[in-house]
């Protein structure tokens, strides 16, 4: 399990943390090279280690360890807000506060600490591995298998497909179903200015363009949003399928448009930049009619649970 730490600051970024240092250090150098002109990277680094350095080391981390929490299966959707799913399903839902406002933060600070032998994790999103590989009983790659050449991601129905198999195959270990939705890509076609149709632009271009002016923050929201309805069905078919206690999350949250200290962020999920839009993720809850009896993977993680149980018997 996760313990308490104090955060540190990641001074670099695009780069697998347990790189060596001199990877990391070319990976700076590369970066300056091939940016230095560039305002918009300079304004968009700048901003970024201010608000890291204020929201890691000043305010600190009051979000959930995700592992520590009650569940048999949870489906993670990339980049989903808890408003917007709140206003998807139309009505209200409970919520949590997540741990990392990227992808890259949440796994680090939930993952990276220990162990998980009784959990099998199935994702669509590459970070797992990168950060995480050895952490989980078993990572099932879905991005290396499962991916779209045309949408440039994993599309939902693929990950359902995947996910159900994983069910079946290790029906004693908590699941992990980690969708790479309603994060861009989208996978609905959408409009822009000056852009008759959009298929599925790059998400680093969206944000570029966004943070540049060319066009509004708003402009993607529907998008997003159409992107999130297009999956959900997906995860229903799944959630329907699967035993045990299942809760519907987020890694994170996602930017259209907000003033944090002096900086106006217009799109995007920057790591460390603890604000309710990124870290305020939703808690969907499915009761199955029994709980998975899981095969944990040490002592400790058996003690823990037996603590947890005896816990909520004595709330009841």
């Amino acid at each position: 399990m996760n313990k308490e730490r104090r955060r540190k600051i990641t001074l670099i970024k695009g780069i697998d943390p347990r790189a060596y240092k001199i990877d990391k250090i070319k990976h700076v150098f590369k970066e300056l090279r091939e940016r230095w002109k560039d305002i918009y990277w300079w304004k968009i680094e700048t901003s970024h280690y201010v608000l890291q350095f204020y929201y890691g080391i000043i305010r600190g981390n009051a979000g959930i360890y995700v592992v520590k929490e009650n569940w048999d299966n949870l489906i993670i959707l990339d980049a989903c807000r808890h408003d917007v799913l709140r206003e998807v399903i139309g009505e209200d839902i409970d919520y949590r506060v997540s741990r990392g406002s990227s992808t890259l933060e949440w796994v680090r600070e939930n993952f990276t600490d220990g162990k998980h032998d009784d959990i099998v994790y199935v994702t669509a999103n590459p970070w797992v591995n990168r950060l995480a590989a050895d952490s989980f009983h078993k990572i099932i790659s879905v991005w290396k298998d499962g991916w779209d050449d045309k949408l440039n991601t994993v599309h939902p129905k693929t990950m359902t497909e995947y996910a159900k198999k994983a069910a079946k195959e290790y029906p004693d270990k908590r699941l992990i179903i980690h969708y790479m939705q309603p994060h861009q890509p989208y996978i609905e076609k959408y409009s822009l200015p000056d852009i008759m149709s959009v298929d599925y632009m790059r998400p680093e271009e969206i944000t570029r363009q966004i943070e540049r002016g060319n066009y509004g923050p708003l402009a993607v929201w529907d998008a997003y949003k159409r992107s999130l309805e297009a999956t959900l069905p997906h995860v229903f078919s799944l959630v329907n399928e699967l035993k045990g206690r299942t809760v519907i999350s987020a890694d994170h949250g996602e930017l259209f448009s907000k003033k944090v200290l002096i900086f106006t962020l217009k799109s995007g999920h920057y790591w460390g930049i603890h604000v309710p839009e990124l870290i305020k993720v939703p808690w969907v809850v499915f009761e199955g009619e029994e709980r998975k009896q899981t095969e944990e993977g040490n002592e400790k993680e058996k003690l823990r649970r037996k603590i947890r149980e005896l816990k909520e018997l004595g709330k009841t």
